[in-house]
């Protein structure tokens, strides 16, 4: 594999993670006015790590106690409503990851066809090939 596709994964991972804090902030500030939201959106996004835990079928309702508790703990209100705004988020972006799968894999297919229809090594020239090498050891 190529370098450049695991720092390209990595990076488009980081923009996307940044960009979910900041929507954090932005239901935080909507949800609760004048609250601390840059430590509400630290919080939430550690939640997001709790959510991964398999205790209940999508982290429902365990994420949104861990972001209540969470928020308790640190001074603030609002953790549980912040969770359902970001899963409401999720709902109205799912159609959107799914349009670009189903373009991908279309796109994905049609290379593999393409490929599919490429001149490869014939049999014969494989038997040789191994034979010459059976022959220098």
């Amino acid at each position: 594999f190529e370098g450049s596709v695991l720092i390209s994964a990595v990076a488009w991972s980081l923009v996307a993670n940044l960009c979910a804090a900041g929507c954090i902030v932005c239901l935080q500030l909507a949800t609760l006015p004048g609250s601390e939201a840059p430590l509400g959106g630290f919080l939430t996004s550690l939640v997001f790590v709790l959510n991964n835990v398999p205790i209940t079928p999508g982290g429902i309702g365990f994420t949104e106690t861990a972001a209540a508790s969470l928020y308790r703990v640190a001074g603030l209100q609002g953790g549980a409503e912040t969770m359902l705004g970001m899963r409401l988020l999720f709902l109205v972006l799912t159609p959107i990851g799914v349009l670009l799968y189903i373009i991908d894999s279309r796109a994905l297919s049609a290379a593999a066809r393409a490929s599919a229809g490429a001149p490869t090594e014939s049999p014969t020239a494989a038997a040789t090939t191994s034979t010459q090498a059976v022959d220098f050891v």
